[in-house]
């Protein structure tokens, strides 16, 4: 459904029912906005697709102007005064949500008049609520660095007698800002390093890092755990105690901004993801329990934004990784709807048939790798390039799979058609990179040698030992691992299956 153009409907749009019912009391208090309070009755009552429509500011010139001809230099200005009015109470209302900021307003209000007093009692009331509460996260050191150097360089401040003591209160509030901040940013720029072809350099980031690094007793606990984490993404390959990472995160993560959070699970992840596609369990249960406390916390959805989409994947693969088939059905069902509207089918087909494929190889049998099948087929043929691959390379495999248990349903023809068309797919593409490109073309030719293997009657220990050599040397094979699973299973329990007809 195409949403209306105009700036003043989008923002009605995004109103709650209690939002829509307490910005109408706001108009109705208002004196000589009568015409803007019919306008926005009206447009409560007419429906999205109206309002859309091309006739949308007819009908409401109409109906706050009746009899009258229709005026588009009139009702323009009316809209404006209305989306003011509406801004005007959304800012109202956030500032009776949010003490803090209501209090920093007092606070500069005061600052600029004559009674010093009363600044200075605001000042450390605020100071003192800051310390009764849990936070010490950038925004709380960036607080208390401003409170203090208000306070200080205030013109009525006695600087010889009370001035020293806030003052090296205050810059090490600023300072311990910038380095935790800076750590952030440090941790955003060595994942952006990673994942994208950025190399840009930033000489404070290194230099936080550096501080950091020399700051044993006495920093933050924040300061600490960022320490701790861009440390080992520093140090590519370097195991570390995950009981005691996921400890210490828990300890510290109550102090944490929202901000902080997501950063700290976001780089915790980044550091075990390669142990992970490697192979090892421990980190993929790790992972787990990191995307399960960010959903514990509300950190998967802000207000009524949707769900990111390349994180609802990861978390329903991951669990599914670890075996927890029942939460992944259970997480999907709920959070699935919420995804935007634009990826919701591609990603729920994917995720169902990734869930699917995997009940197959725990028991579930050929009958729930036909489901997986299913889903993938009603991936949208047009689907975004971020699905495409996972689509393919996972009907691929479920092929293979069901080949694999079932011949006689099954044939090496399935699989080796699912790899052409696989290999077609890549070679036509012009927007994959070549070196991505090229792993997959690795991962379907090493795909199809496994096939035929399994095709072949009599095939020796010594035939898949062979592949697997072959498979290890080749750095740049995506899916790498998966086929590592296959052939090692087969190498140690070689069977010898019926050749099935095959004609390419």
């Amino acid at each position: 459904m195409d949403k209306p153009r105009h700036k003043l409907f989008r923002l009605v749009g995004t109103f709650s029912d209690e939002e829509l019912a307490g910005a109408e009391k706001h108009l109705s208090a208002l004196n000589r906005e009568a015409a803007c309070l019919k306008l926005f009755k009206k447009m409560k009552k007419l429906p999205t697709e109206t309002l859309a429509g091309p006739d949308a500011k007819g009908i409401l010139f109409r109906s706050v102007f009746p009899g009258q001809a229709y005026n588009d230099a009139r009702l323009r200005k009316l809209m404006a005064h209305l989306t003011q009015h509406l801004e005007d109470y959304l800012i109202q209302s956030e500032l009776e949500k949010d003490e803090a900021f209501r209090q920093h307003l007092l606070i500069r209000s005061l600052q600029r008049r004559s009674d010093y007093k009363l600044f200075k009692e605001a000042v450390g009331q605020r100071l003192k609520t800051l310390e009764g509460q849990p936070l010490r996260s950038t925004a709380y050191f960036q607080e208390r660095h401003q409170l203090l150097k208000d306070l200080y360089y205030h013109p009525e401040t006695a600087k010889r007698s009370m001035g020293e003591d806030v003052f090296g209160q205050y810059l090490l509030a600023g300072e311990r800002h910038i380095l935790l901040a800076s750590l952030l940013d440090a941790g955003e720029q060595l994942v952006r390093e990673k994942t994208t072809v950025s190399r840009a350099r930033f000489p404070m980031l290194d230099a936080a890092l550096s501080i950091a690094a020399r700051q044993e007793d006495g920093q933050p606990a924040a300061q600490a755990l960022f320490s701790q984490v861009l440390t080992l993404l520093r140090s590519p390959g370097e195991d570390a105690d995950l009981p005691g990472l996921k400890a210490g995160l828990q300890n510290v993560f109550p102090e944490l901004g929202e901000t902080e959070q997501r950063m700290a699970l976001k780089l915790l992840i980044h550091y075990a993801l390669p142990f992970s596609n490697n192979g090892s369990q421990a980190h993929s249960r790790f992972m787990f329990d990191l995307y399960q406390l960010g959903i514990h916390s509300g950190l998967l959805q802000q207000g009524d934004n949707a769900i990111e989409t390349n994180l609802f994947v990861n978390i329903s693969t991951v669990g599914i990784l670890v075996g927890e088939l029942d939460w992944v059905a259970r997480f999907m069902e709920q959070y699935g709807p919420l995804l935007p509207a634009e990826d919701r089918e591609s990603a729920y087909h994917i995720c169902w048939a990734n869930w699917h494929y995997h009940v197959g190889l725990s028991g579930g049998g050929r009958s729930s790798l036909d489901e997986a099948i299913k889903h993938l087929l009603r991936v949208p043929t047009r689907s975004e390039d971020k699905f495409d691959l996972r689509a393919r390379s996972l009907l691929l495999r479920v092929h293979f799979d069901a080949f694999q248990m079932d011949v006689r349903e099954e044939s090496l023809d399935d699989v080796l058609a699912q790899a052409k068309n696989f290999e077609q797919y890549l070679r036509r593409h012009a927007t994959y990179p070549t070196p991505k490109k090229e792993s997959y073309l690795r991962f379907i030719g090493h795909c199809r040698q496994l096939a035929r293997l399994v095709n072949q009657p009599g095939t020796t220990s010594a035939e898949y030992r062979l592949f697997l050599e072959a498979l290890l040397s080749d750095s740049h094979c995506a899916l790498r691992r998966w086929l590592e699973e296959k052939a090692g299973a087969l190498l140690h329990a070689p069977t010898e299956k019926p050749l099935t007809f095959n004609t390419q």
